[in-house]
């Protein structure tokens, strides 16, 4: 969580791929559980280019749904106080906080290639904090949200949780959130968006750690229990801890991106018939199809592997896992090489079982 201090950052904790995303706890975006098919087929406003972001904000409405957004934003623009007319749009007239800001930096960086991810602001009045968090949601064509900490409660948090999931369900976009005044948060409201946090931590642990550290989800779960058991602040250690351990541990998203190839492929071939010899026939009619005939129990084969093909014929030759050289997926990588090595890469049974 890049902790931005007048002009510097200072390295926090948070993964930076938490995808619930805050700032002051100041900015948050909700894009969650998008499979990589879904964010590919995002429109090409998701990260277009300034000129492209400054024709968007200034096009005239096509749908009702664009006309009450312009309509409004129109009239903002209006009755704007000068400091807020003049405040930049664009990331280019951005001014100060090079530390942060500047090219080829970690806050820049972050909003160029629109992968946001959760800070906090800390800095004196005029320093560029809601400056910025609006910059970040109009560069990637994110809805921007203002959220006061001293003026709403716990039913205000829930309200904007499910706007920003409905955005992203129907229109596919993020939602850009700014937490004003976060350290006068009471118990209730730290509850309600911590317990938030605590989720999108379990998805990280599956999604961009996986089989890198298989323990990572386990820590992800027993952190939210831990904090549903022990609520606020007592429970906030155990989010810090769980937060720190998937912070350090080995990245991997090759389950994440297995598990979008098996969709894509479902969703292009439908529902395919397993082979006949991993099929249970439990009626004579079905035995004498030939359901169950030829199937091997790995059990009795040397180090229970036997070459076995388990897969519809239209799909046989897919490999949709590819394991990484991080973390124990090093040792599952390894694992898959030697049983196909042991297999020969046969698909067919191939011999008797070994005698130990």
């Amino acid at each position: 969580m890049p902790i931005l201090r007048n002009n510097y950052v200072a390295q926090g904790f948070i993964p930076a791929r938490s995808r619930l995303q805050i700032i002051n706890i100041n900015v948050t975006t909700f894009d969650q559980d998008l499979t990589e098919d879904e964010r590919n087929s995002q429109p090409a406003t998701r990260n277009p280019t300034p000129e492209t972001k400054h024709k968007i904000q200034n096009t005239k409405p096509k749908t009702m749904n664009d006309l009450f957004e312009y309509s409004a934003r129109q009239a903002l623009q209006i009755n704007q106080p000068l400091a807020e007319r003049m405040r930049p749009t664009h990331i280019k007239n951005y001014m100060g906080q090079l530390d942060a800001m500047g090219e080829g930096r970690l806050v820049r960086q972050a909003i160029e290639q629109d992968k946001l991810f959760s800070m906090i602001l800390w800095g004196p009045p005029g320093c560029g904090k809601t400056t910025l968090a609006k910059l970040m949601a109009s560069e990637t064509s994110a809805h921007f949200m203002h959220f006061s900490a001293v003026l709403s409660g716990v039913k205000e948090i829930r309200s904007v949780i499910k706007i920003a999931e409905e955005r992203r369900n129907l229109y596919r976009q993020h939602t850009v959130l700014f937490v004003d005044e976060i350290h006068r948060f009471n118990k209730a409201q730290q509850d309600a968006f911590l317990h938030h946090v605590a989720r999108r931590m379990v998805r990280f642990a599956a999604e961009d750690i996986g089989m890198a550290d298989p323990h990572a989800l386990n820590m992800a779960l027993n952190g939210m229990e831990a904090y549903r058991f022990l609520g606020s602040p007592e429970g906030e250690l155990a989010l810090a801890q769980c937060a720190v351990y998937l912070a350090t541990a080995p990245k991997s998203n090759s389950i994440y991106k297995a598990y979008a190839k098996v969709s894509k492929t479902i969703a292009r071939t439908g529902s395919l018939a397993t082979p006949l010899h991993t099929r249970n026939a439990p009626t004579k009619l079905m035995a004498d199809v030939g359901y169950g005939k030829g199937y091997r129990y790995a059990h009795d084969y040397k180090d229970a592997i036997t070459a076995q093909e388990y897969l519809p014929d239209m799909i046989r030759d897919h490999r949709f896992y590819d394991p990484s050289d991080r973390g124990f997926e090093q040792t599952v990588k390894k694992r898959l090489a030697y049983w196909r090595h042991v297999n020969g890469g046969q698909a067919e049974p191939a011999g008797p079982p070994k005698k130990p």
